[in-house]
């Protein structure tokens, strides 16, 4: 939960969210860097595979086999989340 100042404050477009988020992570602004990461998570929530490739301008995907090899790899991710 964030409050609406910051809220407003990370409301920004994803090449700057970006950036920012890398330029936090290389300035260990932590607080900064869990809000940003925060703002990108929910740009996920809700949106299965394809949305969020979409919404990130991902073109290049995994293949099949790839794609089971790092689901089994992260496991624990989808575990934590039931």
């Amino acid at each position: 939960v964030t409050d609406s100042w910051s809220a407003d404050f990370i409301d920004l477009d994803l090449d700057t969210l970006t950036s920012l988020t890398v330029s936090c992570n290389f300035l260990e602004i932590n607080p900064l860097i869990d809000l940003a990461c925060a703002k990108i998570a929910s740009l996920c929530k809700d949106k299965d595979e394809e949305e969020i490739l979409k919404t990130f301008g991902i073109t290049e995907t995994f293949n099949e086999e790839e794609k089971k090899r790092i689901r089994e790899e992260n496991k624990w991710i989808e575990e934590n989340f039931e």
